[in-house]
């Protein structure tokens, strides 16, 4: 009976040990997680208009910020399942500046010389927006990363992750 119970101890904990490896909080408009080595932050660009009536949120299209490893350098990043097709690199603009996020493996990735000042022009207010093509012609309105609970959010991650 014990090798039995320790058999049977053993399976519960490895089938629920995933299930309670990462700690999910919603601030605002923005997803955060902390697993074990990613503190992650996540928003569904809208289209504009920017008035609230006006806002179609696109939940197939995720705007990252992630912290790896207890690091506090951000990393952003554009995902959607047809972001490979038809970009290349995805512009997106903050303020009076304009960042490329080259495409690789169906995400666009900021470069990481710019991660810092990305993270602060929008800790500053500034609305991210950049346009997905999603033809060979035809591209997407222009999409908004929202600001709602964003500051909040990072806040909440870096007291997580220790940075």
């Amino acid at each position: 009976m014990t090798v039995k119970f320790i058999v049977y101890s053993f399976f519960v904990l490895c089938i629920y040990s995933p299930a309670t490896a990462s700690e999910d909080l919603v601030i605002g408009d923005w997803l955060t997680t902390v697993d074990d080595d990613t503190c992650w932050m996540a928003a569904h660009p809208f289209s504009q208009p920017s008035s609230e009536v006006g806002r179609k949120y696109h939940q197939d299209i995720y705007f990252n910020v992630a912290f790896q490893n207890g690091s506090p350098q951000p990393e952003f990043s554009i995902f959607t399942d047809k972001i490979d097709k038809h970009n290349e690199e995805v512009l997106v603009s903050l303020g009076s500046e304009t960042y490329e996020f080259p495409v690789k493996l169906g995400t666009a990735f900021s470069k990481s010389k710019n991660d810092r000042d990305i993270l602060f022009q929008i800790l500053k207010g500034d609305t991210s927006t950049f346009v997905l093509k999603f033809g060979e012609t035809e591209s997407s309105p222009l999409l908004s990363v929202p600001l709602d609970g964003f500051e909040y959010a990072y806040n909440y991650i870096s007291k997580k992750c220790n940075f």
